[in-house]
């Protein structure tokens, strides 16, 4: 019923209003005038100051290419720790949303990865076309280069066996995942 949710948010007001002028008043923006703000405001605008730190962490962490993302797994693990041991339910939420965020990053990092492979396939083919063969390594592409693994940021694995035949490989894309590896044969050639 709506009395209970109005009880609990009075209690919820209650128990942080002290926290949340503590927190206003390590700022340089409200440090001196914390006290004129009623609880509710004091509670609002503290919820809004860790929203906003909260957000700007994200961003930060989140914005890392991938090819950093082992280096810096341990810092990034550590920036996000104090979310899980406050009570606070602004940082529980954060903490509850973590998971799906990085696995619609890693989504989009794998979907990144296969539109560069193909657009690195693309430029082989366009090679091929103007010279007759295929190119003996990525760095020799020409008219266009070829794209960097978005997860790795490094080259994908290529290898020509031939003139007329390569193979191109991309690396796994998550602990387990199998590397592929993409046959490429002239047309016209047996």
């Amino acid at each position: 019923s709506s009395d209970v949710c109005s009880s609990d948010l009075g209690l919820y007001v209650v128990a942080a209003t002290e926290p949340s002028r503590e927190l206003l008043a390590d700022t340089e923006q409200w440090a001196g005038r914390v006290d004129q703000l009623s609880s509710s405001e004091a509670v609002l605008r503290a919820t809004v100051l860790k929203f906003n730190r909260i957000r700007d962490r994200w961003v930060a962490w989140l914005s890392l290419p991938a090819e950093f993302w082992d280096d810096y797994a341990i810092q990034r693990q550590a920036a996000f720790e104090d979310f899980e041991s406050d009570n606070d339910p602004l940082l529980q939420l954060v903490n509850a949303l973590m998971p799906g965020i990085d696995a619609a990053q890693n989504a989009g990092l794998r979907a990144r990865q296969k539109h560069h492979l193909l657009l690195s396939i693309e430029a082989i083919r366009m090679h091929a076309g103007q010279t007759g063969k295929l190119p003996g390594s990525l760095e020799m592409l020409n008219p266009v280069p070829a794209w960097r693994d978005a997860i790795t940021g490094k080259p994908f694995e290529y290898e020509r066996t031939s003139v007329t035949e390569s193979v191109i490989r991309r690396g796994p894309r998550y602990p387990g995942d199998q590397q592929s590896t993409i046959q490429i044969r002239l047309r016209g050639t047996p």
